[in-house]
């Protein structure tokens, strides 16, 4: 018979020895988070990681439009504001669908779709008007606003491709 011993110190001789050493690290791991009554396995991707992730894109939109309203301080203050608006705009519908997406705990995955799918469609709808607004009700210069908004939005975009 051949001699299995495992020289990498994980302290099993036959291969059959390893079957309790991973049933014991499955338990642990099925009873790692607190609060966990169903046993469901931690995952990588978890909720709090999309809360980290939501909240890294709105302060970083709001330094974007804070930096879009310097540029155009150069022509005034009102372009200033009306980018520093445009900005904030894409902003608040950013934190208006992160908080209709991670207001509580974890949900279905029909759950979370429709929470997703209204979300997003208040934010388009506070997007709509909020550009309305800014341009048709205050009429904020269009070239600062609208740069504003896009320059906040493509955070979205840069702010996405990065991992935790």
């Amino acid at each position: 018979m051949a001699d299995f011993t495992c020289h990498f110190g994980c302290g099993w001789r036959k291969p059959a020895d390893i079957i309790p050493l991973l049933s014991d690290r499955f338990a642990q791991l099925r009873s790692a988070e607190p609060g966990n009554r169903q046993g469901n396995i931690r995952v990588r991707n978890s909720i709090a990681a999309g809360r980290r992730l939501a909240a890294r894109i709105v302060f970083a939109q709001t330094g974007v439009s804070l930096l879009m309203a310097l540029v155009f301080l150069a022509q005034g203050a009102r372009p200033a504001t009306g980018a520093f608006a445009g900005g904030m705009l894409a902003t608040c519908g950013t934190a208006l669908l992160a908080a209709r997406m991670f207001v509580g705990e974890a949900i279905s995955g029909q759950g979370a779709f429709w929470g997703f799918l209204l979300g997003t469609v208040l934010k388009w709808l506070l997007l709509a008007g909020g550009l309305v607004a800014l341009l048709g009700v205050w009429r904020f210069p269009p070239l600062a606003a609208i740069t504003g908004f896009v320059a906040a939005t493509l955070v979205n975009l840069a702010g996405l491709r990065f991992k935790d």
